[in-house]
């Protein structure tokens, strides 16, 4: 509980708004998706608000959610009726539980992914251990873009795009 407290307060003093962003990229994922008020929104969950944002932006069609969560699946069948539960390609893939998370290799490789894959990753500050993860992530060599919002994180493999990292108030 204490952590999840003092991690939040550190976020909100090294964390920006959109203004702090020089991705045009990222700039445009932020203020078009992510900020958007929309009837998608989640009341309870940011996390879920913005995976639900996010599919619709991106217009994600196949998706990936890790570890299977009937909840957070019936969740996007609603929304997105046309989506199709995959493992491979994913358009985007949403990490439901770090912890439980299957090393990023694994979810890169062969043709589970695609360039403009989006990982989505709930909790990353719930735990050490889930800002441990969330940092193991997006320092690997497939990431390219990292976008920290506190209650979760997107990960995008953009292979022309510099590494850059942002953390986002939302």
């Amino acid at each position: 509980m204490y952590y999840q407290f003092f991690s939040h307060i550190h976020f909100l003093i090294t964390s920006k708004n959109q203004h702090g962003v020089h991705s045009p990229f990222v700039y445009s994922y932020i203020t078009q998706c992510v900020y958007l008020r929309s009837k998608m929104a989640h009341p309870k969950n940011k996390a879920l608000s913005v995976l639900l944002k996010s599919v619709a932006y991106f217009k994600a069609q196949n998706l990936l959610v890790a570890p299977q969560t009937t909840e957070v699946q019936r969740l996007l069948q609603n929304w997105f009726p046309k989506a199709v539960f995959t493992d491979a390609p994913a358009d985007l893939i949403y990490i439901h539980k770090p912890k439980e998370v299957p090393s990023l290799m694994k979810l890169t490789q062969g043709n589970r992914v695609h360039n403009n894959t989006v990982l989505l990753i709930n909790e990353i500050h719930k735990t050490r251990e889930h800002l441990r993860i969330w940092r193991a992530l997006k320092n690997s060599e497939q990431i390219q873009v990292s976008v920290d919002m506190f209650y979760c994180g997107a990960l995008f493999l953009r292979k022309e795009q510099a590494k850059e990292h942002f953390k986002i108030r939302i």
